[in-house]
């Protein structure tokens, strides 16, 4: 008798799934949001110039007319912030009487050397500003987000070998505790080094903070699950599903984690303090630690493992909890179904012993690092092109809202390699776009750079949606680690791509746009998933992508139910 079977006859959506997927919901997608999200707002770069102490009888805004130069920003006069007048500035002001003079623009003009001044009027006081993280050393906010992704990187492959061996829930519970002590950590580190390494465990730790709904998916339905399955890992829907609460089930995780990126801007605005906001976003993590003990191992690890007794127990508790009288007799019998021992020593390396799944395996990897380094890359960037960060965040998460909504309907309408063909030509074509608009049409540029936005997370939702469905079973667990690591890549690469705008704005743009080029030209050669059965075997995923080499997918088919 297989897992499904079992699940079947203890309940496959009473209680006790419905508090698992509360969970889901209302701790761990928060808390994944908390960490990212937070780990963003604490690198906030306040409007600043240079520091004049020469100046300081006069008011802020007298000492940046006078010692400040104008230059132009993407079509705007700004005033520098990292450039002065080099004069003698108490000369002057001894010169002029009891009027403020106006600068001359043949002033000398040199890089600031007294530190900076800057305005706290909208971003409060950050780790840039108290460690003057600007001008010659902006480089160390982006490296930030590099360590983050690296640590990631890393983490996704420890982090699996350790699940594998141990469990699931000691390194959900390990990653929680860890992530939580080095955020709050990072209110008491004094060196850059040291912010790096909390950045790093943090980056670490986050697979484990989404591998809890791998721990939790075995508890559930084989239709509700395979939404929680695809949906975790922002994995999205694998088909829509007919009842009530499997829709609200994967609606629900879908879209927590976006809401949390509308509000979470507005709490750290509300704050006023990087560190007060870092404990209000790391400490609540601690929770999971705390609940432990209610959260059940993965069934099928218990089973992988040959923990069966263990694992009737715990269905017993799952059926007497859902309110479903069976006898202890029935837990006795179950035999659970498990792997062949043929299906067992496969590896991802299998893969490449077949010449299309070879080609499957290396093109859906180089898609993925792209739509990766174009997602990632370019939330960071969107969120620099006002001087309202918490406004730009909020915007980018209701754009994720609103493609989980278009990438939906569009895999599930017109199919997954049309789809992200589409979405990524257009993220193409508007990137380029909006890196080539001529100054002095801001709105326009804004306009477009949000369109390639949505654009390119379309393409990234369904293309983790592919991966799930295009790679046979007998390695799919395996497969998906080995494109998390490529995506861990391109999130780790993504940072230094939005730095390149040090030299001209236009810079990363232009790669994001060609990275996106790239992935929509290499997934014209990948098969169609849509609408067919997930392929079991190695020769099935063959099959699938010997067969579907042509452009005879089920476009404006109804999906079936």
């Amino acid at each position: 008798m297989d897992l499904e079977t079992v699940i079947q006859h203890v309940g496959s959506f009473g209680k006790y799934q419905k508090l698992l997927a509360a969970l889901l919901w209302g701790l761990i997608s928060p808390f994944l949001g908390f960490v990212i999200y937070g780990n963003m707002l604490l690198l906030l770069t306040p409007d600043h110039w240079c520091n004049i102490p020469e100046l300081g009888n006069l008011t802020s805004a007298e000492r940046r007319r006078l010692a400040v130069p104008l230059e132009n920003n993407m079509g705007k006069v700004i005033y520098s912030r990292c450039f002065k007048y080099d004069v003698n500035f108490t000369q002057i002001l001894v010169e002029s009487g009891s009027t403020l003079p106006s600068p001359n623009e043949d002033w000398p003009i040199v890089p600031c050397s007294e530190g900076w001044e800057y305005d706290y009027s909208l971003i409060y006081p950050t780790i840039v500003s108290q460690w003057n993280w600007v001008c010659e050393d902006a480089w160390k906010t982006y490296f930030s987000y590099t360590m983050f992704w690296a640590g990631a990187s890393v983490g996704v492959v420890i982090l699996g070998f350790v699940a594998d061996m141990y469990g699931r829930v000691p390194v959900v519970v390990a990653g929680h505790l860890l992530s939580a002590v080095a955020g709050i950590a990072t209110n008491f580190v004094y060196s850059f080094t040291g912010f790096l390494l909390t950045r790093f465990v943090m980056g670490f730790v986050i697979l484990s903070q989404s591998m809890t709904a791998y721990v939790l998916e075995d508890f559930f339905g084989p239709d509700t699950r395979s939404v929680l399955q695809f949906v975790t890992l922002q994995h999205k829907m694998l088909e829509y599903v007919g009842t009530s609460q499997r829709l609200t089930i994967s609606t629900g995780y879908l879209y927590a984690y976006p809401l949390v990126g509308c509000i979470l801007p507005w709490v750290a605005y509300g704050l006023r303090s990087w560190e007060a906001f870092n404990v209000a976003t790391c400490a609540p993590l601690i929770v999971i630690p705390l609940i432990a003990k209610f959260i059940p191992e993965s069934l099928r690890w218990m089973v992988a493992h040959g923990k069966t007794v263990k694992a009737r127990q715990t269905l017993q508790k799952v059926a007497c909890f859902n309110g479903k009288n069976i006898e202890n007799e029935f837990f006795d019998t179950v035999k659970f179904v498990t792997e062949t021992e043929d299906d067992s020593k496969r590896t991802v390396c299998d893969l490449l012993r077949w010449k299309n799944l070879r080609r499957v395996c290396v093109l859906t990897n180089l898609t993925w690092f792209f739509t990766c380094v174009c997602f990632t890359g370019g939330y960071i960037y969107a969120a620099t092109v006002s001087k309202n960060p918490f406004l730009m965040i909020t915007i980018n998460s209701a754009l994720d809202i609103i493609a989980n909504l278009i990438a939906d309907r569009l895999a599930d309408r017109f199919g997954r390699r049309i789809s992200v063909v589409v979405s990524c030509s257009i993220a193409f074509v508007t990137y380029v776009t909006t890196g080539f608009i001529p100054d002095g049409y801001f709105a326009t540029r804004l306009v477009t750079l949000m369109a390639g936005r949505l654009a390119v997370t379309v393409g990234y939702n369904i293309n983790y949606l592919y991966a799930a469905e295009v790679f046979p079973t007998v390695v799919r667990t395996q497969a998906l680690a080995v494109r998390q690591a490529m995506g861990s890549i391109g999130n780790f690469i993504s940072p230094q791509v939005v730095l390149l705008g040090i030299f001209a704005h236009y810079l990363p743009l232009t790669v994001f746009g060609s990275l996106s080029g790239f992935a929509a030209i290499l997934m014209v050669f990948l098969p169609e998933t849509a609408n067919r059965e997930l392929p079991e075997k190695l020769e099935d995923g063959e099959s699938l992508a010997k067969e579907e080499r042509k452009w005879n997918c089920c476009y404006f088919k109804k999906p079936t139910t």
